[in-house]
């Protein structure tokens, strides 16, 4: 049984030099894909193989049927074999996708930026929060676009809700609420947090515009050899909106819920539905300070309308291509770049100390050039509210 699995490796292996070491003479609209993901991205995306590029690369690897050394060497030998010609051998070509498992991320990300390409990476964007920064600096330095790929953000449903939030519909957010469980696939080199959670720490990002300053989570790996495989998580935010996710590989039944609650409306997402993903709600609570009406009832419970807006139906693998295509074009800054990328990082690093530490609270602390612009706190976040705690993560 195991003979099979090598053999398959070494195929896979030889397969992919060969094909790349042909390159120069094929310096025509050119997509090498491997595995069924890239060939669907080459289904919804057709213009980015017709169009857009005179050559785009994939590289792409089965996990569960190759050892962590054969994965290695058959990712690297591609991008070895790619720059070990002269540049002006692969002067039209001029991005790389790159499609593995996240230990071969940085090593392909980074020597494709070194080598002038612009680049497309998988998430979680790299292994380490350290080597997700040596990626923006080396993008940034060299003027090249880096987006991650966190398809979420383009889906039709979450630029809705975007929309939502950010129109001020629902108010101030005061909580996001996340259930994304099913039962496996259980995965080797990573646990549930970089598998499922970071599809709402990116959404997060998108729709509150500002990071997390503490994080608090909990998980198990119930089996001996594997990442954890149930998880909660607990974000707090300066603006006194609070995250809370639950994250499992052991679930008897597929759930992709998200409930977002404003001090105006709420938000019903159902990731599952192939109608109405998307409902909002016309509910509420409001509270009286009136000593004259606190008598007959301080809290009041306001319910409305519920309606579910229209959505984009496009393919998100389709609006993310053709947006990448418009930035490298345009020398435009993606909606999922690589400081995004590198915060989704942070995240999943804090989130794994805390776990590692039976739900500690982790602080984050926000770098000096991160520049991006939060909303105005309704009032200053209190960690006299919270357990103390020494551990703290610079963002």
């Amino acid at each position: 049984m195991y003979f099979p699995r090598i053999l398959r490796s070494l195929c896979i292996f030889a397969l992919s030099y060969i094909a790349f070491t042909l390159i120069p003479y094929f310096p025509y609209k050119l997509i090498i894909g491997i595995s069924s993901f890239l060939c669907l991205l080459s289904f919804v995306t057709p213009q980015l193989s017709i169009i857009l590029f005179s050559a785009v690369f994939f590289i792409t690897m089965s996990y569960h049927s190759l050892s962590l050394a054969i994965l290695y060497l058959a990712a690297l030998a591609p991008l070895l074999a790619l720059f070990a010609y002269k540049e002006e051998d692969f002067s039209g070509i001029f991005l790389f996708f790159a499609m593995t498992p996240v230990i071969a991320h940085f090593d392909l990300g980074l020597a494709a930026l070194k080598a002038g390409k612009h680049l497309w990476i998988e998430k979680p964007m790299t292994e380490t929060s350290e080597q997700a920064r040596q990626l923006v600096n080396e993008a940034e330095k060299r003027g090249l676009v880096l987006l991650v790929d966190h398809t979420f953000i383009y889906t039709g449903a979450v630029r809705k809700i975007g929309d939502i939030v950010k129109g001020g519909e629902l108010g101030d957010v005061l909580y996001y609420d996340s259930t994304r469980i099913n039962l496996g696939l259980f995965q080797r080199d990573v646990s549930v947090i970089s598998d499922l959670a970071v599809h709402d720490f990116s959404i997060l990002d998108y729709l509150l515009g500002e990071h997390p300053v503490a994080v608090s989570a909990s998980g198990i790996n119930h089996y001996p050899g594997t990442p954890e495989n149930l998880a909660y998580i607990t974000l707090y935010y300066e603006s006194q909106a609070i995250a809370h996710l639950n994250v499992s590989w052991l679930a008897p039944v597929k759930v992709r819920n998200i409930l977002i609650g404003g001090n105006k409306k709420m938000v019903v997402y159902d990731d599952l539905e192939p109608s109405e993903k998307i409902k909002v709600y016309d509910k509420g609570v409001s509270f009286t300070e009136d000593e004259a009406k606190i008598q007959e009832m301080r809290v009041g419970y306001r319910t409305g309308d519920m309606w579910a807006p229209k959505l984009v139906g496009t393919e998100a693998l389709r609006v993310e291509g053709e947006h990448f295509a418009d930035c490298v074009l345009n020398g435009e800054t993606p909606m999922t770049d690589g400081k995004l990328g590198l915060r989704v990082v942070e995240l999943i690093e804090a989130a794994t100390n805390s776990m590692a530490a039976m739900g500690e609270v982790v602080y984050l602390q926000r770098a000096p050039n991160d520049r991006r612009q939060a909303r105005a706190p309704r009032r200053r976040f209190d960690r006299g509210h919270m357990p103390a705690s020494e551990n703290v993560t610079g963002i």
